[in-house]
């Protein structure tokens, strides 16, 4: 399961969290919101997204629902 961040802020504090409980989880930083829609690839995938990310966030659900 890969993580997308949209807020760079939230790396560290994800990381922290994930190496603590050793979870298998890739983090994936990205730059627009819009850049997630073209390499979600597997899924279920966790997201974290900017207020004003709605729009993708719309199209993110239609492509995994989870």
């Amino acid at each position: 399961m890969r993580i997308f961040i949209v807020e760079e802020q939230l790396v560290q504090i994800t990381k922290e969290v994930i190496d603590a409980h050793q979870y298998p989880f890739d983090i994936h930083l990205v730059t627009e919101p819009a850049a997630i829609l073209r390499d979600i690839g597997e899924l279920p995938n966790i997201y974290f997204l900017t207020a004003d990310s709605a729009d993708v966030a719309w199209q993110i659900r239609e492509l995994d629902v989870h």
